[in-house]
């Protein structure tokens, strides 16, 4: 099955799929289309782009610490029929795949390819169900609207309740989801900072079918595990296509430094190295990228050049959406993994340190031993319990490390 997505104003629509591979592409008309709806859209970009650079290069100068942030996220389920009002748990499935992807929790991001392992990041962005509603009402972050339209994200009405859809809440301050029909052919579509119109379109649009991975999401293999909405969320955050905003050349590519040049989309799963026209030798593309159009379980890395783009975007036009102090504790990241933290005794320590993981009994964890000054000394494997032995190490401050989400837990070695 192909992936197709909506990406608008950086114009990707791509309605049908020739037999090699290669998409059948609405650009040039929806290009134009957008430009005649609001020709200063092209000003607001070139403008974007530039403060985009800016602010990376600032970063880079200063190395400034980063902090993990936690968005208000509300997911408008806008069905039409009985399949397509998801339960509860799907939507929660699909919130905890965006914590894991963006925060390179995911456990497949380890399969990344030696020569790519280095460039790996975790953007330090999380997302909750929002808590409270507009009007300060508590909320489960969820709204369900039934609706008679058919492929409503393709008539630009799933942003309006008056035309069948639902209305947007203030999109300054939550990261609006609309879970419906995005259109034929559709997995789903997403808007480049400042490029809605109009803007109470801002947000993402995603089929039911491909939100999650529990429910009816079971059935969309390959694309079942939830990498449609972290894909959509990267444009949401100013990242475009690896190939750039027009496949089928090299002369344009995604404004990110770290990904190589690309020739056009990848389907399926192919193996690696993958090289095409714009990068024929070396290491070949990132297909494996969330950025690119592979199946989900061969899509598993934003790099870090992505994630200065996006994070650009989080202190520029996205950034109404920091200080807001509205999730739900059970859909962040952070409280699951305060829960499932290890358990570390005797602390203080002398000879021996010994680790309880809450989940070595279900899959292996690895974990690292840093001294004060960062250097790793040991790795192991634990399958529920592992012991370092320590009796040849000085006193101090030593750091045990969760491998798979990078959080460290302090640990004393007395005298």
């Amino acid at each position: 099955m192909k992936r197709f997505f909506l990406l608008v104003f950086i114009p990707l629509v791509f309605l049908s799929s020739k037999g090699n591979g290669q998409p059948s592409c609405g650009m040039e008309i929806r290009q134009q289309q957008a430009l005649l709806r609001n020709p200063a859209l092209a000003e607001d970009r070139r403008q974007l782009e530039q403060l985009t650079k800016a602010w990376i290069a600032k970063q880079a100068l200063e190395k400034t610490r980063e902090n993990v942030v936690r968005l208000p996220v509300v997911v408008h389920v806008v069905w039409r029929t009985q399949e397509q009002n998801i339960s509860d748990e799907q939507i929660r499935s699909q919130i905890a795949i965006l914590n894991r992807d963006f925060r390179k929790m995911n456990p497949d991001a380890g399969t990344t390819p030696t020569p790519f392992a280095a460039l790996v990041a975790d953007v330090g962005i999380e997302f909750c169900l929002a808590a409270k509603d507009p009007a300060g009402m508590a909320t489960t972050g969820i709204t369900r609207t039934k609706t008679t339209v058919t492929d409503i994200g393709d008539k630009d009405r799933w942003f309006s309740t008056l035309r069948g859809g639902k209305d947007p809440w203030n999109t300054k301050k939550y990261i609006n989801i609309w879970v419906c029909e995005a259109g034929d052919d559709l997995f789903g579509f997403a808007f480049l900072p400042g490029t809605a119109d109009p803007p109470e379109a801002d947000g993402l649009v995603i089929s039911s079918q491909y939100f999650g991975s529990t429910g009816t999401a079971l059935a969309s293999r390959p694309n079942h595990k939830g990498r449609t909405t972290t894909h959509e969320m990267g444009h949401y955050f100013n990242l475009d296509h690896l190939w750039g905003p027009d496949d089928s050349t090299c002369d344009e590519g995604d404004n990110v430094a770290d990904t190589p040049p690309q020739y056009e989309a990848t389907y399926e799963c192919p193996g690696f190295p993958l090289r095409d026209r714009c990068t024929p030798g070396g290491s070949g593309i990132l297909f494996f990228n969330y950025m690119d159009y592979t199946d989900d379980e061969c899509m598993y890395m934003f790099t870090l050049g992505q994630k200065q783009r996006m994070l650009a975007a989080l202190n520029g036009p996205r950034s109404n959406l920091l200080g807001q102090s509205n999730c739900s504790l059970s859909t962040s990241v952070s409280s699951q993994a305060e829960a499932q933290a290890p358990q570390i005794f005797p602390n203080p320590a002398s000879g021996w340190i010994r680790v309880l993981t809450q989940e070595g009994e279900s899959r292996p964890v690895k974990l690292e031993l840093y001294d004060y000054h960062g250097r790793k000394l040991q790795e192991k494997v634990s399958h529920g319990e592992c012991n370092f032995d320590v009796s040849g190490c000085a006193p101090g401050v030593y750091w045990i490390r969760l491998a798979e989400n990078g959080r460290v837990y302090r640990c004393i070695l007395a005298p």
